[in-house]
């Protein structure tokens, strides 16, 4: 018999036995905050550990070259799409 328990913190204000969906419903109902009670109100934090939102979005200094992009990629990469290309080239042969 599934059982529904209500809980306000650690305390136990409600339980119901047995699927009674309006019961659920009611209960949840009656129990149920607003979400602007404060819960998550807050600046919280980014990844930086830095509150709240800065202003101005970062900037990167990003190169559409090819010969930039290849020479910057982490050697594992390159030795990665390197095999891929010649089983490619391979199986077309």
């Amino acid at each position: 018999m599934p059982t529904f328990v209500f809980l306000v913190g650690k305390e136990e204000v409600h339980r119901i036995r047995g699927a009674n969906p309006p019961a659920l419903k009611s209960t949840v109902t009656q129990y149920a905050q607003p979400a602007s009670s404060g819960a998550f109100s807050g600046q919280g934090r980014t990844l930086s550990g830095k509150s709240g939102s800065s202003s101005s979005a970062p900037t990167y200094n990003v190169s559409n070259s090819l010969t930039t992009r290849w020479s910057n990629m982490n050697p594992q990469v390159k030795v990665l799409i390197v095999l891929c290309a010649a089983y490619v080239f391979f199986w077309l042969v």
